[in-house]
């Protein structure tokens, strides 16, 4: 896919965000933005709403999680709560959540076929995809984990597994939690 003509990876606007059935903002009017190319570091204690901040760039919150969203957000130049946005975004934004064994598929029994769960989805052609698959373990230093069941993993292990799973995407975007 060829790169868009964002000029920025992330705009957030005015942007705030209450979880269902909560009467506190976990994210309250945050404006930022953050530029291709640039590694940024969001940091805060226990509750500030980084991972909120994270949800809300990715198109989960309020997609998956519910709430409401309010304010201007852009991720490479498209609205993440928009379905078809959401859609064009697939596979260009990378999220690792905090516990990414909530990321498993359970449908992997080795961890090569989970690393190539995503490319397979985007409908890569298989040649692509074991060449991706291979390159992101080299990256993240899993290769001599391939024909392991991902079941079997230590936690560690498991968050390095979804890491290739997100490098073998290919991604503008890396939101990692």
């Amino acid at each position: 896919r060829a790169p868009g003509p964002a000029l920025t990876a992330i705009e957030l606007d005015d942007t705030s965000f209450t979880y269902p059935a909560s009467t506190r903002l976990a994210l309250d009017s945050f404006t930022a933005v953050f530029s291709p190319g640039t590694v940024t570091l969001v940091t805060g204690p226990l509750g500030a709403g980084c991972s909120t901040l994270l949800l809300v760039a990715s198109g989960l919150a309020p997609h998956v999680t519910g709430g409401r969203r309010t304010g201007r957000v852009a991720v490479l130049g498209r609205d993440p709560s928009v379905a078809a946005d959401r859609r064009a975004l697939g596979g260009r934004v990378g999220l690792l959540l905090p516990t990414p064994w909530t990321q498993l598929s359970g449908m992997a029994p080795t961890v090569s076929d989970e690393v190539a769960f995503g490319p397979a989805n985007l409908g890569w052609a298989r040649p692509r995809i074991a060449e991706t698959v291979e390159r992101a373990m080299e990256r993240v230093g899993i290769s001599r984990l391939a024909h392991r069941n991902p079941v079997t993993l230590s936690g560690g292990e498991v968050q390095r597994v979804m890491l290739a799973a997100i490098v073998a995407m290919e991604p503008e975007v890396y939101l990692l939690d």
